[in-house]
């Protein structure tokens, strides 16, 4: 690859992940087609490209896209992930958790598939095991907010209030700003009829994004 290629390469990597962080999807997809025509042996864009096509509801080409990342590179634990992601978004939960445990059978310092697990084993509603692996991955980072979100919506399913309350407020002591968290409390808050408390939260939720339909809850 020469260097006008590797350059071409690098600003659409860029670009892509501005477009994902922007919910850009269908564009993120078309910089990831022109990366992989630039260098089609690239197990990252491979990974990147299944992603988007997953947020984009086209799960059968994005498992296309992670099982060609794992044949350029077995150990890409991205490609895992996304993978378990994908399988946990169909409900197959037994395929999600062997796609989690293999990224941790690579990396078991990997705090995101650890998340991941958790999520799939709620699911499963073994709340004592997921519980331990968001324990795991709050060990390894925690300042991990999905992971204090996930935890939190254990405790209120296992009807310890206290503890999700607190879980919620951990996640805006991290960031005030994040709206999944004051949605959640607000759902938590109003089914424990703390009505305008809630109110407050879903308020809060709307002040951050309008755009956020789950909020117009009450």
């Amino acid at each position: 690859m020469g260097l006008l290629d590797r350059f071409k390469k690098k600003s659409l990597f860029r670009e892509a992940f501005r477009l994902v962080h922007r919910g850009k999807y269908l564009e993120a997809f078309k910089n990831y087609e022109e990366i992989l025509k630039i260098d089609p042996l690239d197990s990252m864009a491979w990974s990147n490209k299944g992603n988007v096509l997953g947020k984009l509801g086209r799960f059968d080409e994005a498992f296309k896209c992670y099982d060609k990342s794992l044949e350029l590179d077995p150990t890409y634990i991205d490609a895992w992930c996304g993978k378990g992601w994908t399988f946990e978004k169909l409900n197959r939960f037994d395929e999600a958790l062997r796609c989690f445990d293999k990224a941790l059978e690579l990396d078991p310092s990997y705090f995101k598939a650890w998340n991941g697990k958790a999520v799939v084993i709620s699911k499963l509603e073994r709340f004592d095991e997921a519980l331990k692996c968001y324990d795991k991955a709050l060990n390894l980072d925690p300042y991990y907010k999905d992971a204090w979100t996930g935890k939190g919506s254990v405790f209120f399913k296992l009807e310890r209030f206290d503890e999700a309350l607190s879980c919620f407020d951990k996640v805006l002591e991290l960031d005030v700003a994040y709206i999944v968290a004051w949605y959640n409390k607000g759902i938590f808050l109003k089914d424990i009829g703390e009505n305008h408390e809630a109110l407050s939260c879903f308020d809060k939720a709307l002040e951050l994004d309008q755009t956020y339909v789950d909020a117009w809850y009450l």
